[in-house]
């Protein structure tokens, strides 16, 4: 490795420069983030712009399905779903691409003024790339807006420099540098604030130019005016004329709470603000950087863990000899026209101002389990601050020492968000285990049933994200804002918490400009831990199974017949990806549905096809329905020997099997073969009389 490393110096030396450095930027990203791009899938909001162009809205209903906040991040989604579809690799490397093209115009800037500062440019746009705080590459469907308006952001503070310093299209940029800045603010305001630092970088434009500093003041005045007129209007429509169009005033979201506070509670309000500011400005700055050596992190048994280390510090040291071969070449290029001072100073306003549209809604990066998308601002000022920092620390000249600094870091967030999309697609994994195994067992939907689950059964995804993906499977495409199915969390929203209990109630949903409406006749229990066994509709014939949780006992007396219907829907392949190979859920649940419909010989089939492939149950309660299927059909044998493995398989099975028994006892005409066989279970499983 290190032969390998040594060779390959003399030509990084050579081909170094910010051309070279925009691909090797590139490659970090695509490598931290996308290494695993064909398992990533769909996560958290993405849900709502996946069911947006699924179920076939028109451009108006996007609207005023984000009238509520953004209405104009609409237009992301009416443009690009056409374009990009419901899968997700598309959005991804869209993400990736903004991503990466807002940190290149930035260090554009960057190097504007400071051309011979390609260390301290180089290791910002690295660490930027990867940062180890955020995670929002993953969830790109969703932070579509977020990228736009930091790519946009980015272009057109470039595109402005460029303008003041005598571009021959000079007009045309300041146009275009004015739009964007419209732009980025109406898709989403996370950027907003850093429109606020636009008169400084005017300033010292102007002062590259040679302008003393009152002419530079004066030019950057009317400079500033377009600018200023744009931020005004937004701020007028955000603060005045969209309360005034917003179809539910009270469902407004991300309402401004930092004025009233302070004209109630001046003292304590600036005190709890300042305490977001602090606490996020030590988690931008510092803390964010030890989470890949967080303690529950660490796991040296992993072979996953230690390759993404070793991926990382191949990748910090490449990148470290790379930038210090461009060190090389441009510490006597042109001359920097910003002191030091100046620059830590640019920092920690852009990080303020970059913070400031989220503390201003009482929000912060440490709060909630996405509160990380509070960090796209604060980055721009968080991370030239951590560079700066180090350099400072480290004495200015000491290169070697600030570049093995800059590598350990970057090797360690390459690490954590290598480990991060690993996590990502294993609980993409889970979530088509789910939704696949459903759609067996549930080929369509009663209109108005739902889902009523114990729990939310993976991880980043809520409630309604995941009654979004429902909707997607089960829905026509009709463009009703009326949902027709839906899915919940019991415990979170259904269950009666005085009596801990499921009651008789009239269900009804209103998010956004979506509603559903149902009762509790209509619900459908539906339970699944991973690691216990296959997912399960619920039935009366599984009450009093084993390893039930009290939550999941609650919902058998809310069980429903007659939910479940055979007039299969198409799975959308785009989203929930191809079939997956047929294991023995797969059976159980095509089973489970054949014996609701009293499907006797489709029972046996499957139960033949999967002992053709050695396919057997994990999990005592899935032999249910074949045990079923062999005494209705005669094969009083088959049902007791097949009765006897699942009571083996699974601790305290006797209540349930010998209930069933008795239920199916009741339903079958009477035989020699079935008494032996009623007699070998009572005798074997002590069934009591």
């Amino acid at each position: 490795m290190n032969k390998m490393l040594r060779n390959m110096n003399p030509w990084i030396e050579e081909h170094a420069g910010f051309k070279t450095y925009a691909v090797l930027l590139l490659l970090v990203m695509a490598i931290a983030y996308k290494y695993q791009v064909w398992r990533l899938g769909i996560y958290y909001d993405d849900w709502e712009g996946v069911l947006l162009y699924k179920l076939g809205y028109t451009p108006v209903q996007i609207w005023n399905y984000f009238l509520i906040d953004r209405p104009f991040s609409s237009g992301l989604h009416i443009l690009l779903n056409p374009i990009l579809g419901a899968a997700p690799i598309g959005w991804h490397v869209l993400a990736l691409l903004l991503n990466w093209g807002a940190i290149i115009f930035l260090l554009k800037t960057i190097l504007h003024f400071l051309p011979t500062r390609t260390l301290e440019a180089g290791w910002i746009g690295l660490l930027l790339g990867v940062y180890p705080g955020m995670q929002r590459q993953f969830v790109v469907h969703t932070s579509a807006p977020h990228y736009t308006s930091m790519f946009l952001f980015a272009l057109s503070i470039y595109l402005m420099v460029r303008a003041i310093d005598g571009h021959r299209h000079r007009n045309i940029l300041l146009i275009l540098s004015v739009l964007f800045a419209a732009a980025q603010m109406l898709f989403i305001e996370y950027f907003t604030g850093l429109e606020l630092i636009r008169p400084l970088i005017i300033f010292l434009a102007y002062k590259k130019t040679g302008k003393t500093n009152a002419q530079a003041l004066k030019s950057s005045l009317l400079m500033y005016i377009p600018f200023a007129v744009v931020f005004g209007g937004f701020l007028y429509y955000k603060l005045e004329f969209l309360p005034m169009i917003q179809l539910d005033r009270k469902g407004a979201k991300h309402q401004i709470e930092l004025f009233d506070a302070l004209r109630q509670n001046p003292v304590g309000t600036s005190l709890q603000y300042a305490q977001l500011v602090i606490q996020d400005a030590l988690h931008a700055t510092f803390y964010a950087w030890t989470l890949p050596i967080a303690l529950p992190e660490i796991n040296l048994q992993s072979k996953s863990f230690i390759a993404s280390w070793i991926v990382g510090a191949i990748i910090a040291a490449i990148s470290l000899m790379f930038i210090a071969g461009w060190q090389k070449k441009t510490r006597t290029e042109g001359q920097d026209v910003i002191q030091t001072r100046v620059v830590v100073l640019l920092a920690i306003v852009a990080f303020l101002l970059g913070g400031l549209p989220a503390w201003i809604i009482d929000r912060q990066a440490l709060q909630g389990i996405w509160g990380d998308r509070f960090l796209f601002g604060q980055i721009f000022g968080a991370v030239p601050l951590t560079v700066l920092g180090i350099i400072w620390l480290t004495g200015q000249d000491r290169r070697k020492v600030q570049n093995l600094v800059f590598a350990i870091l970057l090797t360690g967030a390459i690490s954590l968000q290598m480990r991060t999309a690993n996590k990502y697609a294993l609980t993409w994994d889970l979530e088509r285990s789910y939704f696949w195994q459903l759609k067996w067992r549930v080929p369509s939907l009663k209109e108005n049933a739902f889902i009523l689950s114990p729990y939310t059964p993976f991880e980043k995804n809520s409630a309604y994200q995941i009654a979004y993906a429902i909707n997607i499977m089960y829905a026509p495409v009709n463009g009703r804002e009326q949902l027709p199915v839906w899915w919940f969390d019991g415990p979170s929203g259904i269950i009666d918490q005085k009596l801990k209990q499921y009651v008789q109630r009239p269900i009804r949903v209103n998010f956004r400009s979506l509603t559903f409406k149902s009762d509790m006749t209509h619900a459908l229990p539906v339970i699944h831990r991973e690691g216990r066994g296959c997912l399960q509709v619920l039935d009366p014939i599984y009450e009093g199974e084993p390893l039930l949780n009290e939550q999941e006992r609650l919902l058998f007396p809310v069980t429903n017949a007659g939910l479940v219907t055979t007039g299969e829907r198409p799975m959308p392949t785009d989203v929930f990806g191809p079939e997956p190979p047929h294991d023995w859920c797969y059976y159980f649940q095509r089973a489970d549905l054949a014996r609701e419909f009293k499907q006797w010989d489709e029972v046996i089939r499957l139960w033949e096809e999967a002992g053709q492939k050695n396919l057997q149950a994990g999990y005592g309660p899935e032999y249910l329905p074949f045990i079923e299927a062999f005494a209705e059909l005669g094969d009083w044998d088959s049902a007791g020997q097949l009765t006897l493995r699942s009571n083996d398989m699974t601790q305290n099975m006797a209540p349930l099997l010998c209930r069933n028994w008795e239920r199916i006892a009741q339903n079958t005409a009477d035989s020699p073969e079935k008494r032996t066989a009623q007699e070998l279970i009572r005798s074997t499983i002590v069934c009591q009389p």
